[in-house]
């Protein structure tokens, strides 16, 4: 079985892998009254919250600077998740693995579905948020959506599609070496801290490299400067394309190599 067959099968069993991602949903928030919601209220009071805060520290106009991080937070929440758990989709997924043949790529396919179906939560619940910041300002609620927000959902499918790929190498990589998990929440702690999220891009002073060097800033604004009224810069779209190559051309290498020993590693 080749690469490409594992990647046909993704597209030919679609309706079970997102069927699965469903499932997963409705299992994690089992008796709970609002599901998946309490991510996007925990979303909504952290963005509220600390743009308050964080926009009197930095002497930034509290509105503007509640709606770039409630953007912001939502794609760094879909870019941690899509990390964190798709290097587990092979641990996760071991008791179907020891008993039926599945492959790597439809285990990826289940995860990113999985996040895409928060992400929307999310996304009302921050549209939401950026419509009240312009009522509060005095303006028509829909006065900041322009027709170039539309441009983000090309950002969300470039996320997901980094997501995917880094998953299929990921997953069996942590099957066999269980400490790279923690290497990675660890990693985009760091990473997060170090992202123009909760601070804005043009706070690093003479320092851009610390900006213009990182692939989760590019990535990030696709979403987030169309959500705001602005196009996402052309570096922007030519790391986030680059980051994408990558991991595709890295996933089709290792799913070769890893596909008959993912069994012995579970």
């Amino acid at each position: 079985m080749s690469s490409l067959s594992d990647f046909a099968a993704t597209a030919g069993q679609w309706r079970s892998w997102a069927l699965m991602a469903q499932q997963d949903i409705s299992l994690r928030y089992k008796r709970s009254v609002l599901g998946p919601l309490w991510i996007s209220i925990a979303l909504g009071i952290t963005s509220l919250g600390v743009g308050l805060l964080y926009s009197a520290v930095f002497g930034l106009k509290a509105t503007e600077f509640i709606r770039f991080l409630a953007v912001g937070f939502m794609t760094w929440s879909f870019i941690q998740a899509l990390l964190t758990e798709g290097s587990a989709i092979v641990v996760e997924a071991a008791g179907h693995l020891r008993s039926v043949i599945i492959p790597v790529p439809v285990l990826a396919a289940r995860m990113v579905w999985r996040n895409v179906i928060v992400l929307a939560h999310n996304l009302v619940l921050v549209l939401g948020i950026i419509a009240l910041t312009y009522v509060y300002e005095g303006q028509d609620a829909l006065a900041g959506f322009k027709p170039i927000a539309l441009l983000a959902a090309l950002g969300i499918l470039t996320i997901a599609a980094i997501g995917y790929f880094l998953a299929i190498v990921l997953g069996p990589v942590c099957a066999r070496f269980r400490d790279v998990s923690q290497i990675i929440a660890n990693f985009l702690q760091l990473v997060f801290l170090m992202t123009p999220i909760f601070w804005r891009p043009d706070q690093v002073g003479e320092r851009v490299w610390i900006r213009d060097w990182n692939p989760f800033y590019h990535v990030i604004e696709l979403v987030r400067a169309p959500l705001l009224g602005t196009y996402p810069l052309a570096l922007n779209w030519m790391v986030a394309g680059g980051v994408l190559a990558g991991v595709a051309l890295l996933a089709l290498l290792a799913l070769p190599m890893t596909r008959d020993r993912v069994g012995l590693w579970i």
